[in-house]
């Protein structure tokens, strides 16, 4: 499930869309960083910041079970094999 993240300002382009969501392309663009900010507009960006990285964080947790249930099912096989491949990463 993608759930739209209620911080940000709609626009096709806004830094704070989540992927996969569209917005709507106009001329205005992303209000969410503006030159001049005020102190509410400060506060609705680092509210939406917040936002996104408590899904980042639920996201990491996710991939960290999902190992975990794979090395219990698969054993040391896959933990070589993904130590192969993150040896070929670097």
């Amino acid at each position: 499930m993608n759930a739209q993240n209620p911080y940000w300002c709609g626009d096709g382009m806004c830094v704070l869309r989540v992927p996969g969501i569209r917005g709507q392309h106009t001329n205005g663009g992303c209000r969410c960083i503006p030159l001049r900010m005020t102190p509410n507009e400060r506060v609705r960006l680092r509210e939406g910041i917040r936002w996104l990285a408590e899904r980042l964080s639920k996201t990491d947790s996710l991939l960290d079970e999902g190992h975990a249930i794979v090395n219990d099912h698969l054993g040391a096989s896959y933990g070589e094999w993904l130590s192969r491949v993150e040896d070929n990463d670097g």
